[in-house]
């Protein structure tokens, strides 16, 4: 008994010193912000608040809450029913798609509605702990109308009206656009997933757009390019989003730990639960674990957004070879607390990870834009094909695009060869092996755009009109 007695006081003592340590080491880099000028409260972060009469997000959002019947799956078609971008679409799930749209038309006025609106603003939850809880929903609604513009984008291409297509995929941008207004990382990810609906929408079919001279469609199509180009201010919402989620960690660790469920009574789609007794003991244990992973991942926020602002140059950074993307600080927690609901709320994001994704994402979206330049060039130059990209400048680019993964800061390669006439990225390495000869792309039936082996490469004519040249299936 007297042991046990010991015992306790003992892990009482380590645990109320674990606990002193925390605090301390969480109130120096409290300090350290403070002294930098860094936001530490939400409030610090806040925009101008926009009324609803305003502001296009509550419209987004009850799109989103309306939309039903997004991912149904296409039937009697099953080599598109697990893609709802896919393309070509065969009748029956051409027919599939009709129904999808028709029953969202509610959906889909709102969304229009939201889109004549001239402000976004987005009201904050004050609990830290249930912040990550209204993104979630929220991203979830805006992918339910990323993923209908895409419906209606596919059904348009397949039936013909090229035009309203171009002006969904548009609207497909804006939406992310919106969706990365917010300052703080979750929904900066979601943005980018967002982003990826894009790519793999035009991945299908940007190479069967039946590109017309009409004013009215170079219009829009250039109107698109110009969007995929648009990087203004992209830099700083990414160091925003990081900015959030260091003022997160910041409240999180000044603020009690509230449980939640999700429910399907409508937004916000939870609602507070009580935590057990052994929960509140579980929560207790872990309290200073939970300030000292705050204290570290508010470090590594600061490190992350550091590393952005020194390597956001010509190049976005300086790769150290295949897939080395550096940005300091802890990406993962390195202990998982005996709840694990808590677990998942105090580990860190992967910032490295997704500074490689920002990268890829932008190369793939100025090959893209580089690809509609060039059949656009080629509408109005009957059908010749451009000695080099600058050839594009001004008419169908502002300006030839920067490879994101050039060091030195170079535009997109261009080759007019076999295996057929391509734009590409020198791709994570930094190395260009097209240039080289080490590695010339090689072409498969399967894809139009891919990492063929070193270089990221976009081919600017159908697989279909060079078979012979074509690798195998893959």
């Amino acid at each position: 008994m007297v042991l046990a007695a010991c015992a306790a006081v003992v892990v009482g003592v380590i645990h109320f010193a674990w606990y002193v340590w925390a605090a301390r080491r969480l109130a120096a880099v409290m300090e350290e912000c403070r002294r930098r000028g860094e936001p530490v409260t939400a409030g610090q972060l806040a925009g101008d608040i926009v009324g609803d009469e305003r502001n296009a997000v509550p419209h987004l959002l009850e799109a989103g809450q309306m939309a039903r019947g997004w991912s149904a799956r296409l039937p009697a078609n099953p080599e598109v029913s697990s893609d709802i971008y896919a393309y070509p679409l065969e009748q029956s799930a051409t027919a599939s798609i009709e129904g999808i749209l028709a029953a969202n038309a509610d959906a889909m006025a709102a969304f229009d509605l939201a889109k004549l609106l001239p402000g976004v603003y987005w009201r904050p939850n004050a609990d830290p702990w249930l912040r990550h809880v209204d993104v979630r929903w929220q991203a979830r609604a805006f992918q339910h109308v990323s993923n209908l513009l895409g419906l209606e984008a596919a059904h348009a291409r397949a039936v013909g009206d090229d035009l309203k297509a171009v002006r969904r995929v548009r609207d497909m941008l804006w939406l992310a656009r919106v969706m990365d207004g917010q300052a703080n990382w979750p929904s900066h990810v979601a943005a980018l997933g967002l982003e990826e609906n894009v790519i793999r929408l035009l991945r299908n079919f940007a190479l069967d757009l039946r590109v017309s001279d009409g004013a009215e469609f170079r219009g829009e199509l250039r109107g698109l390019i110009d969007d995929l180009l648009e990087e203004a201010g992209r830099r700083g919402r990414f160091e925003r989003a990081i900015v959030g989620e260091q003022v997160m960690w910041a409240e999180r660790a000044r603020a009690g730990v509230t449980r939640t469920r999700e429910t399907t009574k409508g937004p916000p789609y939870y609602e507070v639960v009580r935590a057990s007794r052994a929960e509140e003991w579980v929560l207790a244990a872990v309290r200073p674990y939970v300030m000292a992973r705050s204290a570290a991942n508010m470090v590594a926020a600061r490190e992350g957004r550091e590393v952005v602002g020194r390597g956001w140059q010509a190049s976005w950074a300086r790769p150290r070879g295949r897939g080395a993307v550096a940005v300091g600080g802890p990406v993962r927690a390195a202990v998982t607390p005996p709840a694990a609901w808590v677990a998942r709320l105090v580990a860190a994001p992967d910032y490295a990870g997704e500074v490689k994704r920002q990268f890829q994402q932008v190369a793939q979206r100025r090959l893209l834009a580089t690809v509609l330049a060039v059949r656009l060039y080629r509408v109005g130059h009957g059908g010749k094909w451009p000695e080099k990209l600058e050839e594009l400048v001004p008419d169908c680019l502002t300006a030839v695009p920067v490879d994101p993964f050039a060091a030195d800061g170079r535009g997109l390669g261009y080759v007019n060869g076999a295996p057929g006439p391509f734009v590409y990225s020198v791709d994570e390495d930094g190395v260009d092996h097209t240039a080289t000869g080490a590695a010339p792309p090689v072409r498969y039936r399967w894809s139009d755009l891919l990492v063929s082996g070193a270089d990221l490469v976009a081919f600017l004519t159908p697989v279909s009109d060079s078979p012979s040249q074509a690798g195998p299936h893959k």
